[in-house]
């Protein structure tokens, strides 16, 4: 099916200048998680350890969580983990069988990390990290030794399990992990299930607040 000229015009938008289509900060967080995760920013901005995202669509979040640090003088290394791609596809094979609508395979395949790059450097925080690929099987050396607020917002079971696992023994104690679309029931089911088989293993007791699965150092 060839794409509608609206959808194509917003793709060579989206290629060539993308601050034409995203002029500001575009957080894909709903107003309550993004409260949350700021807060938690907010209660840990003295606390020694870097900030990872993984999941980081055209880098919104991470724009109004860095300016929101450095505004108030407490400036921290910021890293993006994300394909800029859109989802792994065995990974979006999974979480059909678990209820994932179909139609969403291609949602945030028009990303690419040039895309995020300019746009970053259009908001003044080209400071912010990326680091391209996948959580499951990204390098160990491209993460940071310690952390001190995490947010996993990649959908998926397997990411989100393995975005957990990757992060949580680097938190700093008082450190805390946030897992985004965790409300019982959300049409994104592989999250909470990835949040609760990583707990479970861990034996850690699930705990929510607003619809995002918290793991705590």
């Amino acid at each position: 099916m060839r794409p509608y000229p609206q959808q194509l015009a917003k793709r060579l938008l989206m290629r060539h200048a993308p601050t034409k289509l995203y002029p500001r900060p575009v957080s894909a967080l709903a107003p309550e998680r993004l409260y949350a995760y700021l807060d938690a920013l907010w209660q840990r901005r003295e606390l020694d350890g870097a900030v990872v995202e993984v999941g980081a669509w055209l880098g919104g979040t991470a724009t109004l969580a860095y300016r929101m640090l450095r505004n108030t003088g407490f400036e921290k290394r910021y890293i993006c983990v994300d394909t800029f791609g859109g989802f792994v596809s065995e990974q979006f094979d999974r979480d059909v069988e678990l209820g994932t609508a179909s139609t969403r395979r291609r949602d945030f395949a028009g990303n690419s990390v040039d895309t995020v790059s300019r746009l970053l450097d259009y908001y003044g925080v080209a400071a912010i990290e990326l680091v391209q690929g996948d959580i499951a099987m990204l390098p160990e050396e491209c993460l940071p030794e310690r952390v001190s607020v995490g947010l996993v917002d990649v959908d998926l079971e397997v990411p989100v399990y393995e975005g957990l696992r990757r992060l949580q023994p680097r938190l700093a104690e008082g450190g805390v992990l946030l897992v985004d679309d965790c409300p019982e029931g959300y049409n994104w089911p592989g999250a909470r299930i990835g949040y609760r088989r990583f707990m479970d293993e861990c034996g850690l007791p699930e705990e929510y607040f607003i619809g995002m699965g918290i793991v705590r150092a």
